[in-house]
């Protein structure tokens, strides 16, 4: 998702796409942009921009709390406010930079964590006040593993086990989004409940993933 100096990826050309919308609407529009940089290990949310942040028992645990109707907030999380691309490039570098990687049969650099960054833009009109609240997902997701063909145990077992799942809860999120079921699975899953605000889509969240 990130990309090359020489081919970029599509977080660059996403977030060099705000930029540029923020600068051709600047006499109109004022913009505060943040950024937030977070992980889903183990079932469990971690913050990328804390110094120190790969997981241990010492690590601060983050909840997903609903603070309105169909609005979800993570209480805690860092969110670094940017002003241009080069700031905003920086902490998502810095939050990719962060997650847990590690050696299996299959890949010697294995994500074994979903990496999440959170892009929140709040606008005001100029010209008669009104405000409005945005957020975008960008969303590196692990890839699915067959724990046969990698040989996995331990911690590496039950780090593949925990990227099944919640893999599987995705899918069935957007099975039963399709099929207009009455009971939609978000809590099955962190990730799930992280992303029910842009997933049910109550609200304009666009999401970008990518396995």
């Amino acid at each position: 998702m990130e990309g090359t100096e020489g081919a970029r990826g599509v977080n660059y050309r996403i977030l060099d796409e705000l930029f540029r919308v923020v600068k051709d609407r600047h006499d109109l529009f004022q913009y505060e942009i943040t950024v937030s940089a977070l992980e889903v290990y183990n079932e469990q949310i971690h913050d990328l921009l804390l110094t120190g942040s790969q997981p241990s028992t010492t690590t601060k645990r983050l909840e997903v709390r609903q603070v309105a109707e169909g609005v979800h907030h993570v209480p805690g999380l860092v969110e670094a406010r940017v002003s241009n691309m080069d700031e905003a490039w920086d902490v998502l570098q810095t939050g990719s930079k962060a997650r847990v990687v590690g050696s299996t049969n299959a890949n010697e650099h294995s994500s074994r964590s979903h990496c999440i960054h959170c892009v929140m833009v709040k606008g005001e009109n100029l010209m008669n006040g009104e405000r409005t609240n945005s957020k975008l997902w960008l969303i590196d997701l692990a890839g699915s593993e067959r724990v046969a063909k990698t040989d996995a145990q331990g911690e590496r077992l039950k780090e593949a086990q925990n990227i099944n799942k919640s893999l599987s809860a995705l899918g069935d999120v957007i099975s039963a989004l399709a099929t207009k079921s009455q009971h939609i699975p978000f809590r099955n899953s962190k990730l799930t409940h992280l992303l029910q605000d842009s997933l049910s889509m109550q609200f304009s969240s666009p999401c970008a993933g990518m396995i």
